[in-house]
């Protein structure tokens, strides 16, 4: 369903996320050399068809779900070092 690599959704309706979703994208490329994908919802109605139970963000790595509400490029990282580490970083 998903492409190959990061896929991040997110809704204009925090204008937060912003921040974060140009700090994970940038870590994602330049960090774990991922392909990312950035699909942002533009209606209300994709909200309740979203894979993540938060409907309006949500993180997934090559297919699994890997946070369904916003997060910050600190827990970007230590989630994709658990994956693909087995470690948190400090």
């Amino acid at each position: 369903m998903f492409a190959k690599g990061l896929t991040i959704i997110r809704a204009h309706q925090c204008p937060y996320t912003v921040k974060n979703v140009n700090e994970i994208v940038e870590t994602a490329e330049n960090n774990y050399e991922m392909k990312t994908n950035v699909k942002n919802q533009k209606k209300y109605k994709e909200a309740p068809n979203a894979p993540c139970t938060f409907g309006t963000f949500g993180t997934i790595d090559n297919g699994d779900i890997v946070a369904e509400h916003p997060i910050s490029k600190g827990r970007f990282v230590n989630i994709m070092n658990m994956i693909y580490n087995g470690k948190t970083s400090k």
